[in-house]
């Protein structure tokens, strides 16, 4: 599970991670000390629970399942940023995954099967990135 920041109090997420300590990590991609340990504890998991529009990035960069949550409305920036990025990676939109009470991993699992990994052009992107030698990349 990876969270937006404002979540990182939440009560359902709170007791959830409690009980399913045995099969459930929270990721914290804000006060790490080393990157490679937050890819690291990525690419471990089955599947990526997220709030936080970074663990869903991620978890797309290394084809890892993942299901967009939201617990409240509290995120400052609302919806527009994650809509932005799927439709950047053709990813189908469904809006997130809305927990208002108790959550269970059954039922997070379920979406696992549904995941299709993004689909992505990396070399349109660099082909115009204006901050890099193209000549030391591209091929």
């Amino acid at each position: 599970m990876i969270l937006h920041k404002n979540d990182l109090g939440n009560s359902i997420i709170k007791e959830f991670i409690e009980r399913e300590r045995n099969k459930t990590r929270q990721i914290d991609i804000k006060h790490y000390k080393d990157w490679r340990q937050v890819i690291k504890e990525i690419v471990e998991c089955e599947m990526i629970i997220s709030s936080s529009l970074h663990g869903l990035i991620l978890s797309d960069a290394y084809h890892i399942p993942n299901v967009w949550i939201k617990f409240s409305d509290e995120t400052f920036d609302g919806s527009f940023k994650y809509l932005d990025y799927f439709a950047s990676v053709k990813r189908p939109i469904d809006g997130p995954l809305v927990i208002r009470s108790r959550l269970d991993l059954s039922d997070l699992l379920q979406y696992k099967d549904s995941y299709s990994p993004i689909t992505f052009d990396a070399q349109k992107l660099l082909s115009v990135c204006p901050f890099i030698d193209k000549n030391k990349i591209l091929p």
